[in-house]
């Protein structure tokens, strides 16, 4: 029984060795730092698309890392990518609420704070995602009455009457009736 208790024992700290470790786990490398620092600097000067592209390049190396979740979502939400970055700000709060859960288990004051951190990125990602689901909605909404404006245009243009059958081509073609009646009387004559 005290074997069993004291490989228990043994497992709980590896795991929460592990777990705590996963905290820590997304920190860039020297390069990446700076990739995110460009492209942190092309979302400030909105150039969307270029940050966008480095965004992803550092979400393939670190999926978890909350800066590049954040800009990477900021990003596809400007250029009008709703869907793209609501499923981002899911993941990162997916990401926040490990976080999160993981220093429940923990005591120490430095732990307290980046939970509490870590809580208010939660709520930021959430407000975010959002705002972008309204956004959606908007743009939903404003393609749709743009679409059914169009489509009244082109059922207004329909009813017109077409250009060969406006009031002067009509008085024209009588004219011309008149005259070619004229002279098949003359002919006749």
């Amino acid at each position: 029984m005290k074997h069993l208790l004291k490989y228990l024992f043994l497992f709980l700290i590896a795991w929460l060795f592990f777990n705590m470790n996963a905290l820590y786990a997304q920190k860039l490398d020297s390069g990446s730092k700076k990739q995110l620092k460009n492209a942190e600097r092309l979302k400030e000067d909105k150039k969307y698309e270029p940050a966008l592209s480095l965004f992803n390049q550092l979400l393939e190396k670190y999926p978890e890392n909350t800066d590049v979740l954040f800009g990477l979502a900021e990003c596809q939400k400007q250029l009008k990518k709703y869907d793209e970055a609501s499923s981002t700000y899911e993941d990162l709060i997916a990401v926040l609420e490990d976080r999160i859960s993981l220093l429940d288990f923990s005591t120490s004051k430095k732990d307290t704070k980046k939970q509490q951190f870590f809580v208010g990125l939660k709520i930021q990602a959430k407000n975010k995602m959002k705002s972008c689901e309204s956004l959606k909605t908007e743009a939903q909404k404003s393609y749709a009455a743009q679409h059914d404006k169009a489509r009244e245009q082109r059922l207004r243009e329909n009813k017109k009457p077409s250009p060969s059958k406006t009031p002067k081509s009509i008085k024209q073609s009588s004219t011309k009736t008149v005259e070619r009646q004229n002279t098949d009387r003359k002919s006749v004559v």
